[in-house]
This record gives structure tokens, sequence and C-alpha cells, in this order.
């Protein structure tokens, strides 16, 4: 029981400290583009994306690590900066890029299951939102389709199912043993 509680309250710090340096990170990121789009000409003018949607997701330096932008997920109160690629270290500070693009619409993203991060993914209902912002100030909207359950080997289902759907997200649960994954299709005006 002791052991419970010791691995329960460190999972409480890691989530803790994951969501502080998240938040400070945004700050960061959030200036950044902020001071981008405040440069550009006032004349509209069709993104490089869409004219190039091939083309690599732009990115930021922040610290050691390189950010594409930031998921704002309002029913689960999200506001997060997205790191361009992943590895287990990196999820301990953000969510991070599995793969994909939101150029291409098929942008999977991955977190560990902290509350401050997509801990609570398997809370979200049919239509909820979801705003991916890249470093350049490029705004992609979201409404969630659905959500489901994967076992930690099904990963290929969620590289197969990425031109289905526009977003994904995705975190552990029940102590790694499943996956949540909430699946978006893109919103557009």
């Amino acid at each position: 029981m002791l052991a419970g509680l010791f691995y329960g309250g460190w999972n409480y710090y890691r989530g803790f400290r994951a969501g502080e340096q998240s938040a400070s990170i945004l700050t960061d990121i959030q200036t950044f583009t902020a001071e981008k789009t405040e440069s550009e000409p006032s004349v509209e003018i069709l993104p490089d994306y869409v004219l190039t949607p091939e083309m690599e997701m732009p990115t930021i330096k922040v610290g050691d690590h390189s950010y594409i932008g930031e998921i704002i997920i309002p029913d689960l109160n999200l506001e997060l900066p997205v790191m361009a690629d992943w590895s287990y270290p990196q999820l301990d500070i953000s969510p991070c890029r599995y793969m994909g693009s939101a150029y291409l619409d098929n942008l999977i993203l991955m977190s560990h299951d902290y509350p401050q991060h997509f801990g609570y993914t398997y809370r979200l209902e049919k239509g909820a939102r979801a705003t991916f912002i890249d470093v350049e100030g490029n705004r992609f909207d979201y409404e969630l389709v659905n959500t489901e359950e994967l076992w930690p080997t099904d990963v290929e289902i969620l590289e197969k199912d990425s031109d289905a759907y526009d977003l994904t997200i995705f975190a552990c649960i029940y102590n790694g043993q499943m996956r949540t994954v909430g699946r978006f299709k893109r919103i557009r005006s």
C-alpha cells in the first residue's frame, strides 16, 4: 500500500511539474507567434502551407527543445505547447508530435497521462473542439468525432488511420496498459 501511495504521489508531482514547464514554454511560443503575426503585412496572402502542404512544419527553439506550436482543448481546460518530435524524456515536459502535419491533415500528438496534458482525453464528448496554432500563427480548428481505447501494441492503427482523421491525440491510461485516443476532423470555414 505504501508503494502505491508513493507511486501515486510521484506521478502527481511529475504531472504538476510538467504542467508548470508547459505553461512557461507556452508563454515563449505565444510571444514569438504574436511578434511574427504583428510584423506580417495586413494584406491577405495565402500561407506557405496552402501552396506547399508537404512542407516541413516550422519550429522555434525554446531552451533545448524545438516546438511546432500549441494545442488548445477548451473542454479539458488545456492550452499546451507541442514539441516537434517525441522522446520519453520530452513527454515529461509537454505533448509531442508523434507523426504527421497539420498542413497535411494527419497530425498525431501524444502525451503522458498527466491531467495537465492529455490524461483526461477520455472525458471528451463528441463535438468537443480543439485548436492547433503553429508557430507561424496559422490556426487549425477541429471537432471531436470519437474517442477510443487502444492497446499499446496497436500503434499501426494510429498510423494507418491518420489519413481518416485530421488530428489525433493520445495518452496512456491505466498505468500504461491502454491508450486513450481522441479523433478529430478539421472544421473548414
